[in-house]
């Protein structure tokens, strides 16, 4: 592959034929990733259903066939009516890096468009704030639910892929490995998305709060859903938050994993990640 710019370096969006030339250029991008992990998430954006009119998978520079640089987009519809894309795995190689800009600038043309990023690195916070980027989510709160108070009349069952007495976004992120939960209250159904991660280092089992109406949701059902999640081997649940969640038995740790977006439509609501790389790729 030439390290040097071809008269025909171009954006352009990424298709199906690109997937195993994404594969490799992503898994020379993030060394600490295997190619499977690759090649399961991009599988699952290629099969998706998702809004007309909107890149599949992103963008790609081409330097005269070759990959040298990727911003994935993982687009969808919000169930508030707008459109959003998590800005995911954004990689150009290092002679490439002056043209880096390129891979955005379609996405940031499209006025109803809001994008958003939820692991930018240190050294790109700089950049992605001059390009408009606020932050909306400026750290995470620990709680261990299970400690929470028992709501009287709440159940939490958990639900699995082939449950179709389950909403459908709720399935979805179970084949996706998410544990499920609706809990019954009061003659209502309450949805919630959880993805196995690891805290404090790596040494602790966690679960990130990936899907749910409203946080308040969350703080009203804990008891129920800790105990839950404590059957699967898990204590701690992550909650994006800015500030402490009154409620909780728990802690919260500022500027731990802040989130930034783009747009007129504005940012995610806090709880709603089921449509982002955490859940299409995995922690």
């Amino acid at each position: 592959m030439s390290a040097t710019p071809k008269s025909k370096l171009v954006c352009r969006l990424m298709t199906d034929r690109d997937i195993d030339d994404a594969v490799r250029l992503l898994s020379r991008g993030f060394p600490e990733r295997d190619p499977t992990f690759w090649i399961k998430g991009l599988r699952r954006m290629s099969a998706r259903s998702m809004p007309e009119g909107y890149p599949r998978f992103g963008y790609v520079l081409d330097n005269g066939g070759d990959l040298v640089g990727i911003a994935l987009l993982i687009v969808a519809a919000s169930d508030d009516g707008a459109v959003r894309a998590n800005v995911s795995s954004w990689y150009v190689e290092p002679a490439f890096r002056p043209y880096a800009n390129m891979l955005l600038s379609p996405a940031l043309r499209m006025a109803r468009l809001t994008l958003f990023n939820i692991s930018p690195s240190p050294g790109t916070i700089e950049t992605i704030e001059a390009q408009g980027f606020a932050r909306y989510v400026s750290g995470s709160f620990h709680a261990v639910a299970a400690l929470s108070p028992v709501t009287r009349g709440a159940i939490a069952r958990e639900v699995t892929a082939n449950d179709e007495t389950t909403p459908a976004q709720l399935r979805l992120l179970a084949s996706y490995g998410c544990h499920c939960f609706v809990v019954s209250f009061n003659g209502e159904e309450f949805p919630f998305a959880f993805r196995r991660t690891r805290a404090f280092g790596g040494r602790l089992p966690n679960a990130q709060l990936v899907y749910c109406k409203s946080v308040d949701d969350f703080i009203r059902f804990a008891g129920p859903l800790g105990r839950r999640l404590l059957l699967r081997g898990i204590m701690f649940v992550t909650i994006d938050a800015n500030g402490p969640l009154v409620g909780l038995a728990g802690r919260y740790f500022a500027d731990r994993r802040p989130k930034y977006y783009r747009g007129d439509k504005g940012p995610p609501r806090l709880g709603d990640l089921a449509e982002s790389e955490l859940v299409l790729f995995g922690p």
